[in-house]
């Protein structure tokens, strides 16, 4: 289960918008899976809950679903599409929400747990983000184009981080950028 304080109706208006606009169709789910998950984000994006969500993709029937390349059904593939475009989405938006505020940056925060931890969104558990590059950061790793070394969050498939706004006290700390890059970007360096 997620916890996310700061959803407004403004982050879900902006989550609906750029959803609407995104021509991604995931590779683990046929034109009538994708059709019907779809239709069901769009419709849980404007008043519903991740879990709400969840809860009705899960009903897509088997047919809908295909394959990993060893032939395989992943048993909880529509439970992190959802968990990586709900957060994906929120974290994108939210950021666009501070931004029109007159904020630059946010703080990155587990907003519920995973199974399984992953070292690259651990390790940014505190950290303030800059909102410009949070902005355009939905898919950013593999949509419209490849771009591996491209900031996203969540990072992963389990990754279950978002964004909140900095408090008061927060903004008066010093942020260093470049221990962002040097986290997100340490897999890539040779």
């Amino acid at each position: 289960m997620l916890n996310i304080p700061e959803l407004t109706p403004r982050t879900r208006q902006l989550m609906s918008e750029l959803f609407e606009s995104d021509s991604y169709l995931s590779k683990q789910l046929t034109d009538a899976g994708c059709a019907q998950y779809r239709e069901i984000v769009a419709r849980h994006l404007a008043d519903g809950t991740v879990d709400s969500m969840l809860a009705e993709v899960k009903r897509i029937p088997q047919h809908c679903l295909k394959p990993n390349k060893k032939g395989v059904i992943a048993v909880d593939v529509l439970e992190r599409l959802v968990y990586t475009d709900y957060l994906g989405l929120y974290n994108c938006a939210k950021a666009r929400e501070l931004l029109e505020a007159g904020e630059t940056h946010a703080i990155i925060e587990r907003l519920g747990d995973a199974e399984d931890g992953n070292q690259e969104c651990t390790q940014l558990e505190g950290l303030a983000v800059p909102l410009s590059e949070m902005k355009d950061c939905f898919r950013a790793r593999y949509h419209p184009s490849w771009n591996p070394t491209a900031f996203m969050l969540p990072t992963v498939p389990n990754c279950h981080h978002g964004i909140r706004q900095l408090m008061e006290k927060e903004k008066d700390s010093p942020v260093d950028d470049v221990q962002i890059r040097d986290i997100v970007y340490h897999r890539f360096r040779a």
